[in-house]
């Protein structure tokens, strides 16, 4: 059968892959002076992070979302690196791994491991803030 993930997923990783592509305007783009900033540091930043979203979105999260118990092994780890990955926030990474952690996490708690998934919902949420947070969004000096 073809693999396809949920609503809810797919929607989930629509929003962080553009949250993350315009983070990656901000951070490479905009700056003092008049004119793009860093054009090939953003279009490589987002090429990266179309090629995570398409593995985990489109790969990975359609084949764990009918098995809740490896989902939400998956989601662990995934909120693991998500964290790990925050300094790779220049690139736009991190706002990938957070949104795959919760669409992960949120599958896994349809199963026996609830905790694990809740715990992967928890980092991809705080990973989420952190990239809120790191990301350069006035570009003022």
């Amino acid at each position: 059968g073809r693999l396809v993930a949920d609503r809810r997923s797919l929607a989930i990783g629509a929003a962080v892959t553009t949250l993350a592509i315009v983070a990656m305007g901000f951070d490479h783009l905009r700056g003092d002076d008049p004119g793009w900033e860093d054009p090939p540091a953003f279009f490589i930043s987002v090429a990266i992070c179309l090629a995570v979203a398409i593995g985990l979105f489109g790969v990975l999260i359609p084949r764990l979302r009918t098995d809740p118990n490896r989902a939400a092994k998956w989601s662990l780890g995934v909120g693991v690196f998500s964290v790990l990955s925050i300094a790779l926030i220049w690139l736009g990474v991190p706002w990938i791994l957070a949104g795959s952690a919760i669409a992960l996490g949120l599958i896994g708690r349809g199963g026996n491991r609830s905790r694990l998934a809740t715990a992967a919902i928890v980092l991809g949420a705080f990973t989420f803030v952190l990239c809120g947070v790191g990301s350069d969004w006035s570009s003022e000096g």
